[in-house]
């Protein structure tokens, strides 16, 4: 709540004025005593405690600061579970790339194999063999295509990589 001109508040008024409890509101008397060294502006009335305009006008800026470092806490700790998720989200990522880079290596290499074998066995087809292994060229740089692309997705998940490490 925002107030223009302050004026003389119970301590029941403050508490509603700037939704507090009465604890939060007994403690920021007592800041401000402390803080200001003014005693003058927490007057006792009987049963009920009075602060004078300008002891209301402190406790507004008190309980708006509170409020601002509380509020900033709250968004650094939001911030870092963040940033805590996306590393995870990025050493999956890695992981399964490594993983992904390691079965298309080890698919080539049986391949690869499979291939030699079929023409050492076969080499009285050899026109068959010829179309085999221009078909397996193909494959293959199709395959090369498609790791070259996944490798340029590699290297533009390190640029983000390097973000996040700029931001930790």
């Amino acid at each position: 709540m925002i107030i223009d001109a302050y004026q003389d508040m119970t301590l029941k008024e403050i508490q509603k004025s700037f939704n507090k409890t009465p604890q939060a509101v007994t403690n920021g008397v007592k800041r401000m005593i402390e803080r200001t060294g003014r005693n003058d502006w927490k007057i006792k009335n009987g049963r009920s405690t009075i602060i004078k305009a300008a002891g209301v006008e402190w406790l507004a800026n008190y309980f708006h600061l509170d409020m601002s470092l509380t509020t900033m806490d709250e968004e650094r700790e939001h911030l870092r579970a963040e940033i805590k998720r996306l590393s995870d989200l990025l050493e999956q990522e890695r992981n399964n790339t490594k993983k992904l880079e390691e079965t298309l290596k080890r698919g080539f290499e049986i391949e690869l194999e499979a291939n030699k074998k079929v023409f050492l066995l076969e080499t009285k087809e050899k026109d068959n063999q010829i179309k085999l292994l221009e078909d397996d060229k193909h494959f293959l740089e199709t395959s090369n295509q498609r790791m070259e692309q996944e490798i340029e997705k590699l290297k533009n998940r390190n640029l983000f990589e390097r973000i996040i490490k700029k931001y930790e």
